[in-house]
């Protein structure tokens, strides 16, 4: 007589087998360089070999580097104009304004340079279902795409290479702050404020991912009301990738290697604040990255709760020293792509 799993057995036997699989050995992100389709000097636009999701793009830099904080100023500045416009081109083209931008350090998928991924949303009823496949494959890896297809996709391009090295221009905003607007509001910045620089703030997230009492989940925002990516300044983009690089430079020898970093622009692609924002989340170890994405699938599908007052006060000072720290060799200058 065969006896009957109990839901939650047969929900720990899953999970335990989810767990095997994230654990065990990946295949490697294999680049080619024939997927390139434009070079600056330092960074270039490429179609990827193993996508999140159809037609999505990924900058990189030419040189071989393992991690966003390795990269200077001028690659910020030009992976900005590269990807601000291809934004532009997909809105112009083919009517995708909503996107998300995505890395993750180690790069996925053993790639051997850090990079950049840029993935389109279409505005379709099934919106969650596109969301929840970009999460299904950036954590039990994303296919391959065969020579054919990755070329196909370059052709595609071919005629805008000269819009590629543009210098790109942000959408004027209209400085209208709606009151949906959580980082507009005074007290919210004063409560979550962990670091002011001179275009942007750097807050705790109020939900954070994580497991255990370090819950390192981190959110960078422009001081200025910006609906999303494509209203964002350079000086504001840099500013906020030279806040990134120090972070995951100092939480490395901290102990958290595994960093991602993303952004949203959309309701689409999943933006829920309409004010342009930027998460770095930290893990220790491949275990608490795996557990992280399931706490994220958790709040695709259902509403989840903020850290209560008491916890979020000591945290919220505890990351303040720590940032602090991380960022007091940080100065305030002027950026430009040259």
């Amino acid at each position: 007589m065969i006896k009957k799993i109990s839901p939650a057995l047969l929900l720990i036997l899953i999970m335990t087998g989810l767990a095997f699989f994230y654990l065990a050995p990946r295949k490697q992100f294999l680049h080619y360089p024939q997927n390139t389709i434009y070079r600056s000097q330092t960074v270039q636009i490429a179609v990827p070999s193993c996508p999140l999701q159809a037609n999505s793009l990924i900058v990189e830099s030419i040189f071989p580097e393992k991690s966003l904080s390795q990269w200077t100023k001028r690659q910020h500045a030009e992976s900005y104009h590269l990807l601000e416009n291809t934004a532009q081109l997909w809105k112009d083209n083919e009517f995708i304004d909503n996107f998300m931008i995505i890395a993750t350090i180690p790069p996925r998928m053993h790639a051997d340079n850090f990079f950049w991924e840029i993935i389109p949303y279409t505005k379709k009823n099934y919106n969650l279902f596109e969301q929840l496949l970009v999460l299904g494959k950036l954590t039990f890896d994303s296919p391959c795409l065969p020579k054919a297809e990755r070329q196909s996709i370059k052709r595609k391009y071919q005629d805008y290479l000269p819009f590629f090295s543009k210098s790109y221009r942000p959408i004027p905003e209209d400085n209208f702050c709606p009151p949906v607007d959580v980082f507009c509001q005074p007290e919210i910045i004063t409560k979550q404020l962990l670091y002011e620089g001179k275009h942007t703030h750097l807050l705790y997230n109020h939900a954070p991912i994580g497991i255990g009492e370090e819950k390192l989940h981190f959110i960078i925002i422009p001081k200025a009301h910006r609906t999303n990516f494509m209203e964002l300044t350079l000086e504001e983009y840099v500013e906020a990738q030279e806040i990134s690089s120090k972070l995951i430079l100092y939480y490395k020898q901290r102990g958290y290697p595994i960093v991602y970093i993303f952004h949203k622009s959309g309701k689409y692609a999943g933006q829920t604040v309409p004010h342009w924002h930027e998460h770095l989340i930290f893990a220790p170890r491949r275990t608490h990255e795996f557990i992280g994405k399931l706490i994220v699938l958790q709040k695709m599908l259902f509403p989840t709760s903020p850290l209560n007052e008491k916890k979020f006060k000591k945290l919220v000072d505890k990351y303040r020293l720590q940032v602090k720290e991380a960022l007091n060799s940080l100065n305030d200058r002027n950026y430009t792509k040259e």
